[in-house]
């Protein structure tokens, strides 16, 4: 069983935290309110291009029942900024600035993962865990497919999909069944393209 301390401070833009080595400030984040059925955590894009590639995911991902995703940026192009930021205006993508960590003596990708992944990642599910009924971690090439044949059968999703669900009906479902589910699972496929044509 997990618990969650709370310290309740008076409200300020910004905390100061100190150390035995120094302070820095903390810039406060207010907690986000809106009711969410799923989110959808990118990993941080560094030097993006791939529009096409963004668009599918972000598409796709609304279809099967994603309600926000949310996309940390270190560097893309300017024309699929644009893009992302008129997603944004309708509420389907929440932009962030993405984040380096102070460069090492050793090799920063050691040290701090690629392009800082775990900590977006937790950055975005610190942030959404009390406002969304589900959270999925995905890549920009990520995408959910619920119901196709391929050498090792039908997906896991294929039930539902047949029956109309999307990912999120599927995971009430599932959630229903059991109650004391903390995460789920889904399978993670790398297949050909020429493997897929027909198929889907």
């Amino acid at each position: 069983m997990a618990y969650v301390a709370h310290c309740y401070l008076p409200p300020a833009d910004a905390y100061t935290l100190l150390g035995t080595t120094g302070a820095f400030k903390l810039k406060v984040q207010p907690a986000y309110e809106k009711r969410e059925a799923l989110v959808v955590c990118t990993s941080p894009s560094y030097l993006f291009e791939l529009w096409m590639t963004a668009l599918v995911s972000i598409e796709s991902a609304r279809y099967f029942g994603a309600t926000l995703r949310v996309v940390y940026i270190q560097s893309i192009i300017s024309d699929l900024y644009k893009i992302l930021q008129a997603y944004q205006e309708e509420g389907i993508i929440l932009i962030k600035d993405g984040f380096d960590m102070p460069k090492l003596k050793d090799h920063p990708e050691i040290d701090s993962g690629h392009h800082n992944q775990a900590i977006a990642i937790n950055d975005c599910l610190n942030q959404f865990k009390d406002a969304a009924d589900f959270i999925i971690v995905a890549d920009w090439d990520d995408i959910f497919l619920t119901g196709f044949e391929s050498k090792l059968g039908v997906g896991a999703l294929g039930p539902a999909y047949n029956k109309g669900l999307n990912v999120v009906d599927f995971l009430i479902d599932q959630r229903s069944k059991n109650s004391t589910t903390g995460a789920f699972l889904f399978e993670w496929m790398k297949t050909e393209r020429s493997d897929m044509i027909g198929k889907l």
